[in-house]
């Protein structure tokens, strides 16, 4: 079922045989055609209930088809939280062990950060990952090397999960934009939801083309044999009694979703006092570290997944909402929107069966829009003490936010999210690709004993995000007062000569205003005012412990970092080999659809990037260069271990150097906008946005070194007089013409990415270590 041989007449036959044998069940009659999209190169829009194995399919998809020629051989699957992806992240790993099938499969995002590179053959990444990796701003990665992980995605199968989460005017606007563009590349998609309103969906078909699967609930075994009955009592908020009433009445897994985390924390420190300490009654939210959440979620899992029997009470706010596994008989939430009601209501009887849910009026909108909650609770009062099927669900959607969405299909929308990531493609700041994401909204926070003695140290605790407005709220509390929170902010100075973490140095300035509360990104509170708990998290307003610190990982070295000695022709030929056998079986769809995008035949672009792949060091070729690595007079040497060669200074810069020599023959040969790219491509292998080019003279003997390695490799190239001449040398320091391709221009931008992420990698295969060297990367980054 996994060979290279396709037959279009085996489709859902192979599918179908495939997906019994590794998930467990046959599959839905929607998997097949989301299959058989995917197979025929068709993009996907997926609106199907909660919990009916939306991401079987596609990983399914994906597993059969990998192997076809002209299909993704990467699947990278993106989500809102960590927390999803990683749940996701170890599903995949479970199914590919059952396919016994080669197959790399790796979570990625701040707290596990694991193929940065996005080198692994499956990534599950939150889309914040996604976004500022592919502006060439990674959150989880130097920016210098940027370009390489942002080369991955325009050749990758991209699957955009629980959009419905997205920031409409932000988040899933940045996915629209790179949905377009994968379109646009010859590339299928897969977008997946629970709650996007049918107007939007509709529209936004007419301008992508995608195959639009809107799933009916008969179509699923566990939703046609559930019942869901919904009460709205709009008359009253949830409090502890509440919850004590549907013990009472017999129900044996009672889920409560709050709104606020604060919210959270109070109901569960009630309920502590009345429930009897036999009862297990747990609390999740977004306020523990990342260790202690996972151990949380898996005692959640375990209690309130499919084979959980024992009875039990969770507290929760909105991380319940998508991707957790989890299913409860009765279902006590605060009013919230449409969509996110639907999402709690899919966290009841999910397995099918009888469940009922009880909405509550909230004293306050907190966080949300008062005129959407105003809406969803004049629907509901329509449907309540009645069933409520998918039908009624995507009808509560529509009613709700239809016409909010129908605004958001207009282009010009995308224009936000194009300016942001434009800016963090130039400048290569990461917090500017995630504005494209979400408005940034939140802060870190640690806490230590005595912060006023406390500086550089502060780099090694741990640290929780919160909401800015609640340290506000702190200082306005303690200023009612006629006094100040033990609360500072931890800023950078960056005058300072000393270096620590990337940061010259730390200093603390004392928040005084509410104002001060929004002006930093890292804060650090006394522990006599704040502290943790792995069972209740972060509290502030209670004294108590500091953050430990986090934990030091090891990390094998790299192999590049004590390279062996070689000439200059022996590393350019090992590094378009490395290019030839290993990364164009991973990289040859991209490569081709660039070829497409400009119109140059597959074999005329191996042929430029073979070229630049002997030439990606021509810059060590010069006279400065070759004398401090220790050249002997007609050596060219590309690589040398420290021990071979005392550095009394530094070595020049050699890949914008590269880059300026072949700047006008590459526009010459292959025409400005794509030469210009190759240029850069050139100049960033080491650096992006690298611009200053060093005086130089190349060595006497260069053209013969080249020449023959051109032979050597097979790569048809030849430098006429007047091209070598400009190569040759420069009268002083220069700067290239560009700092980066233009981000509006997809094609050039994409095939930018794409040349700088196979040069890079060939490059590390060739300096020592085979592919494991990028292996090992990931794992150092």
């Amino acid at each position: 079922m996994f060979a290279n041989n396709f037959k279009q007449d085996d489709v859902n036959k192979n599918f179908r045989l495939a997906f019994e044998d590794y998930v467990g069940f046959t599959p839905y009659a929607f998997q097949e055609m989301v299959y058989k999209a995917l197979a025929n190169q068709r993009s996907v829009v997926l609106r199907a209930p909660t919990g009916s194995g939306k991401s079987e399919a596609v990983f399914m998809a994906y597993a059969l088809l990998r192997s076809v020629p002209d299909f993704p051989k990467r699947l990278i699957h993106s989500l809102p939280l960590r927390t999803l992806a990683d749940s996701l992240a170890d599903r995949y790993q479970r199914y590919a062990k059952r396919i016994k099938q080669p197959m790399l499969i790796k979570a990625q995002h701040g707290a596990r950060p694991e193929s940065t590179l996005f080198y692994a053959d499956v990534v599950v990444a939150t889309i914040d990952q996604l976004v500022s990796s592919y502006a060439s701003a990674p959150l989880s990665l130097s920016p210098r090397v940027g370009n390489i992980p942002a080369g991955a995605i325009p050749g990758s199968l991209l699957v955009f999960d629980e959009v419905q989460t997205l920031e409409p005017k932000l988040g899933l606007q940045s996915m629209l934009l790179m949905a377009s563009r994968q379109q646009l590349f010859g590339v299928p998609f897969v977008i997946m939801t629970a709650t996007l309103p049918t107007m939007f969906i509709e529209a936004l078909t007419k301008e992508l083309k995608f195959d639009f699967l809107d799933i009916e609930e008969s179509d699923i075994k566990s939703r046609s044999i559930r019942k869901v009955t919904l009460a709205f009592n709009n008359q009253n908020t949830l409090t502890p009694k509440e919850v004590i009433r549907a013990k009472k009445e017999g129900h044996s897994k009672v889920l409560v979703v709050v709104n606020t985390v604060d919210r959270a924390i109070g109901l569960y420190q009630e309920l502590k006092q009345l429930l009897p300490p036999s009862e297990p009654l747990f609390i999740l939210h977004s306020r523990f570290l990342d260790g202690d959440r996972q151990v949380k979620q898996q005692i959640v899992q375990e209690l309130f997944g499919k084979d959980g029997k024992e009875a039990a009470v969770l507290i929760a706010t909105q991380v319940i909402e998508a991707g957790i596994d989890i299913s409860a008989d009765m279902l006590l939430t605060e009013l919230c929107p449409a969509d996110s009601l639907v999402q709690r209501v899919g966290r009841c009887a999910r397995w099918g069966g009888d469940g009922h849910v009880i909405v509550y009026d909230v004293l306050g909108p907190a966080p949300y829009d008062s005129e959407i909650l105003a809406r969803t609770a004049n629907n509901l009062s329509k449907i309540n003490d009645s069933v409520l099927d998918w039908q009624k669900e995507k009808w509560l959607v529509d009613e709700v936010l239809g016409a909010i969405y129908a605004d958001l299909t207009d282009i010009e929308l995308r224009a936000t999210a194009l300016n942001h990531l434009a800016e963090a493609a130039f400048e290569g700041k990461p917090f500017k690709a995630e504005k494209a994401v979400r408005q940034i909204d939140t802060v870190d926070l640690t806490i230590h004993d005595d912060p006023s003695s406390a500086t550089n140290d502060l780099l090694s605790l741990e640290r929780i995000s919160i909401s800015p407005g609640i340290l506000a709220r702190l200082v306005k509390e303690y200023a009612s007062h006629g006094t100040y929170p033990l609360l500072w902010s931890v800023e950078i100075d960056r005058n300072s000569r000393q270096i620590r973490d990337e940061y010259s140095s730390l200093f603390l300035k004392p928040v005084r205003s509410t104002s001060e509360a929004f002006q930093s990104q890292f804060f650090v509170i006394s522990s006599q005012q704040a502290t943790y708990d792995s069972e209740t998290g972060l509290l502030i307003g209670v004294s108590g412990r500091a953050l430990p610190k986090r934990k030091a990982e090891e990390k094998r070295p790299l192999v590049s970092e004590t390279p062996e000695r070689k000439d200059w022709q022996t590393h350019a030929f090992e590094t378009v080999q490395a290019f030839r056998e290993i990364l164009l079986q991973k990289e040859w769809l991209p490569i081709k659809r660039i070829g497409n995008a400009f119109g140059i035949s597959y074999e005329n672009l191996i042929a430029l990037l073979t070229m630049l792949l002997t030439c990606h060091d021509l810059g060590k070729m010069t006279t400065e260069w070759q004398k401090i690595a220790g050249a002997k007079e007609h050596e060219f040497i590309a690589k040398f271990s420290k021990s071979d060669v005392a550095l009394k200074t530094s070595l020049p810069s050699h890949s914008t150097t590269s880059a300026f020599a072949l700047w006008d023959f590459l526009q010459r040969k292959y025409g400005r906008r794509l030469g210009v790219v190759a240029a850069l491509s050139l100049a960033h292998h080491h650096s992006v946005r690298a611009v200053i080019v060093p005086k130089y003279k190349l060595k006497k003997g260069w053209h013969d070194v080249i020449m023959a390695t051109f032979k050597k490799a097979g790569v048809p190239c030849q430098f006429d007089s007047v091209i070598e001449e400009t190569i040759e040398k420069t009268s002083g320091e220069r700067e290239l013409d560009r700092k980066m391709p233009d981000f509006s221009d997809s094609k050039a931008y994409s095939a930018y990415i794409i040349f700088s992420r196979v040069i890079r990698l060939s490059d590390w295969i060739a300096s020592g270590g085979g592919e494991d060297a990028i292996y090992r990367f990931e794992e150092r980054a």
